[in-house]
This record gives C-alpha cells, structure tokens and sequence, in this order.
C-alpha cells in the first residue's frame, strides 16, 4: 500500500514537473515569436519607401512599351485588365522610363490612369504623373526615370500645361479594393521616342488574409 501510494506521489511529481516544463516553454516560444515580429516590424518601419517595396507582392502592368506624340497625340498606348482578389492594405505605384534612352526632361512624363467600370457608372484616377512629387528615389540615373507613388496618394496633372498649383491626388487603393471591371492604362507623353520599361503594382494583404492582382 505503502509503495502504491509513494509510486503515485513520485508521477504525480513528475507529471507536474512536466507540465510546468511545457507552459515555460510555450511561454518562451510565445515571446520569441512576438519579439520576432516585433524586430521585422520595427526593420519595416526604419526601410524607405523605395527599399520597403521590393518586401512586397508585385505585378508588372506592362514592360518595355515605346510610343511618341505627334501635335499632341500619342502614338500609341497601352491598356491592362487588373483583376483584384482579396483586401489590399497598402502598397506603392512605381514607373521606370526613358526619352531618347535618357532620364525624363522637363517636358516629358508618363501618363498613367486607372478606371473602374460598374455598369454605367465610371471613375478614373490618373493622368501626368509628376516626378517632383515622387516619393524619394535614393539614386538618380541619367538614363531613365524613376518613380513611386504610395497607391492610396498616385500625384499626377490633368494637362501636361497644368501647374504645379492644379496637383491632383488619385486613391488608386480605392478602386482596387472596390467592385467593377478595372483597368491602368497609358503612354509617355513626349515628341521624342520614350519607353516605358516597366510600371507597377507593388501591393501588401490585409493583415491575416490572402490577396492577388493579376494584369491581362
């Protein structure tokens, strides 16, 4: 009876001590992983714009597009079906061009624009994109153009002639994350020959959700 109840105590210790074990070590896996998420956050917040992009989903609109204009109309242009699945919470627009294979003058821009389409209804956001208003580019190249917009803040003009005094801010976040059939659509504006080598979206999900832009 004795060694029955000894024998008992002696799990019984070794059971609590057990337990004991693995919630100090649920505990300790816990706060790893908070302070893991915390350090990735925290690298996050110190990244630039430009560096906290490529952390991100991507999807290229269009590559390597080349038109000119001629009396103020363009060669040609491009357009894109985007199709959205899910909830994007933030993410950037980002172009890279040329004119005559240098970086943009004066009197040169890429014109981008997003439309959605709900039956009759229509709304678009877009036009001149203006450089001066880019998020910081860190390197500047003499040979082509670059420039990042956050989606929710896409800077642009209505008119190439329009002042800096006429800026308009585009939510481009807005019309992805709502119904309809979406588009981007563009061209560079200049009378010289200007490439578009690469415009896209750079995206983040929701928190805890899945999401995807595809363009066709």
């Amino acid at each position: 009876m004795k060694n029955n109840l000894a024998t008992t105590i002696i799990l019984l210790i070794i059971a609590i001590t057990l337990l004991v074990f693995s919630v100090s070590r649920d505990k300790k896996e816990k706060v790893i992983v908070k302070e893991t998420q915390q350090a990735i956050e925290q690298i996050q917040k110190t990244l630039s714009p430009y560096e906290s992009k490529d952390k991100m989903k991507k999807v290229v609109i269009i590559e390597n597009f080349k038109n000119s204009s001629v009396n103020g109309k363009e060669s040609g242009s491009f357009a894109k079906k985007v199709i959205v699945k899910g909830i994007i919470k933030n993410g950037f627009l980002y172009v890279r061009a040329s004119v005559n294979n240098k970086a943009l003058s004066e009197y040169d821009d890429v014109y981008a624009k997003i439309t959605r389409t709900i039956g009759v209804d229509y709304l678009d956001f877009g036009g001149h994109l203006i450089e001066s208003q880019s998020l910081d580019i860190p390197i500047k190249n003499e040979d082509f153009t670059e420039m990042l917009f956050e989606l929710s803040d896409v800077r642009y003009k209505k008119s190439i002639n329009s002042s800096l005094q006429e800026v308009i801010s585009g939510n481009w976040l807005d019309i992805l994350n709502n119904e309809g059939k979406k588009s981007v659509l563009g061209f560079t504006s200049t009378t010289q020959q200007g490439v578009i080598y690469e415009l896209a979206l750079f995206y983040e999900c929701l928190e805890k959700t899945q999401c995807s832009v595809v363009a066709q």
